[in-house]
């Protein structure tokens, strides 16, 4: 390929070097296991794809970032970074996988040491910077799931995970790796099924989980932002 574009375009031969080298980098070789000093990458982009892939910046949804992501993202990071994984383009972290292997275990951990945190920020510092995200984490902790435990579908896929890719990034193979990452460390761990769950409303991550041989387990009445949308939620699983 490079003798190619040296005999047909020689003046180019910098530029469509540096766009291949450029290409296979991301398809191939930015993937790395979270560090703490991703945080506020993860952060960031959680808000940025948080209405379902969408920016909640612009929807005007949800103005506190971080409190956002604590109750979505940030219990992984800090309690099981071994199943989490970002992708980076230039030093700019443009994806993330985070999850667990263990369901149950994960929900009662979240519920003794995220709530606190969620809640002191609430009523401390989010009810008086942003009344509307104060009330939206309120109808969040309200809405949530009787105890998963008893789920037979956990049971059956107790791994689970999210994912997001910011919008300028998808379709290039970037979801695929991360995925790839995620089901490699919890099949080393003889996990033996992995869910998730998504929206109607997120018309790419459907069919991408569908074509990652993801089949669909249950599906409920999805209004999760009280905007009365007549979406439905989704759970998938995979067998491992």
């Amino acid at each position: 390929l490079q003798l190619f574009t040296k005999c047909v375009f020689p003046f180019a031969v910098p530029t469509i070097a540096v766009t291949i080298l450029y290409y296979k980098s991301i398809v191939t070789s930015m993937i790395e296991r979270f560090q703490k000093k991703y945080t506020k990458d993860i952060i960031n982009l959680c808000h940025r794809t948080g209405f379902y892939g969408e920016d909640l910046a612009e929807k005007k949804l949800f103005k506190d970032k971080k409190l956002f992501a604590m109750r979505f993202v940030l219990h992984y990071t800090r309690f099981q970074p071994q199943y989490c994984f970002v992708f980076k383009v230039d030093d700019r972290v443009v994806g993330y996988i985070v999850g667990t292997d263990n369901t149950s275990k994960q929900a009662a951990d979240f519920s003794r040491t995220m709530h606190p945190k969620i809640l002191r920020r609430m009523y401390l510092f989010t009810r008086w910077y942003s009344p509307g995200s104060f009330r939206l984490m309120k109808s969040f902790m309200r809405s949530e799931d009787e105890p998963v435990s008893i789920d037979p579908v956990i049971q059956m896929y107790p791994a689970h995970l999210h994912m997001n890719v910011l919008p300028g990034f998808q379709s290039r193979g970037i979801g695929q790796q991360l995925l790839h990452a995620f089901i490699s460390a919890t099949r080393a761990n003889g996990i033996p099924g992995i869910h998730l769950g998504t929206s109607s409303a997120n018309k790419k991550a459907v069919p991408f989980y569908e074509k990652n041989n993801f089949v669909l387990l249950k599906q409920f009445d999805d209004d999760m932002w009280n905007t009365g949308s007549g979406y439905t939620s989704l759970m998938y699983g995979l067998k491992l």
